[in-house]
């Protein structure tokens, strides 16, 4: 059985995604202004704790590693992946019912 989505679950979800994008900005924000120059360590108040580490990740190149390598088979590396996606495309931007 396939569902099908209202007129008022498809606005549910779009005003529950601006707001969302709203809030994921402003808490960007704050962080960035708040921490980008805080030294690694650990912070503490009677309203929660923030602890800043700083540490070197290793990534590997692939596209580079095939470029130089390009007798290596990839397809035998290869497994299957179920990937599900959803687009959520606000079609009202104005500052009415939407914010």
């Amino acid at each position: 059985m396939t569902k099908q989505l209202t007129d008022n679950e498809i606005k549910e979800l779009i005003v529950a995604q601006v707001e969302y994008k709203k809030a994921k900005d402003k808490f960007d924000e704050v962080k960035e202004r708040l921490t980008k120059d805080l030294e690694p360590g650990r912070y503490e108040s009677k309203y929660g704790k923030i602890i800043k580490t700083v540490f070197t990740k290793m990534k590997t190149d692939y596209k580079r590693m095939l470029w130089d390598n390009p007798d290596i088979d990839i397809k035998q590396y290869e497994e299957p992946q179920e990937v599900s996606s959803l687009v959520i495309q606000n079609y009202n931007t104005s500052n009415g019912i939407f914010g």
